[in-house]
C-alpha cells in the first residue's frame, strides 16, 4: 500500500525541536503533519480520525511506548507505524507478541519518499491473533 500525498501523519515525539523538524519534511513532501508529545493525546487523535501514517518517539513522557503501541494495535484502524530513535541499534522494536519497525529520526523524509512512490520497505504491523 502506497502513503499517498497529502495524508495526515501524527508525529509524536518530545521533543519540540524534532516535532518542528519532522512537521516541515512531512509538509515538504505533501502530508499534513499533526504533531504531539503526549501518548495520551496521540491515542485520542488516533481515535478521532485516520492517519497514513504514525511516527512515535521510542520515549513517550507520559506512557510506557509498548503500552502505548498495545493500545494503537488495538484500534479498528491502523496507520502504518514506524518507531523512531535517535540512534537505533535494531530494525525492529517487540513488545510481546507485536512488532514495529525502527529508523532513525534523520530516515524519516526518505522512507516516507520511498512509500510514496510504492518502494518496498513499508511497516506491517502484527496483532496478537497473528
Amino acid at each position: 500500500m502506497k502513503l499517498g500525498s497529502g495524508q495526515p501523519v501524527l508525529v509524536v515525539d518530545n521533543n519540540d525541536d524534532a516535532l518542528a523538524v519532522l512537521g516541515k519534511e512531512l509538509k515538504e513532501l505533501g502530508h499534513e503533519p499533526v504533531t504531539t508529545w503526549s501518548g495520551v493525546e496521540a491515542l485520542r487523535l488516533l481515535k478521532s480520525r485516520r492517519f497514513g501514517a504514525l511516527l512515535v518517539d521510542s520515549y513517550l513522557p507520559d506512557m510506557y511506548i509498548g503500552d502505548f503501541l498495545q493500545r494503537v494495535s488495538g484500534l479498528p484502524t491502523i496507520p502504518k507505524i514506524w518507531v523512531m530513535h535517535a540512534r537505533p541499534a535494531q530494525d525492529v522494536c517487540a513488545y510481546g507478541s507485536l512488532s514495529f519497525p525502527v529508523i532513525g529520526k534523520n530516515q524519516v523524509a526518505r522512507t516516507l519518499k520511498q512509500l510514496a512512490t510504492g518502494i518496498d520497505g513499508e511497516p506491517s504491523t502484527q496483532s496478537p491473533e497473528d
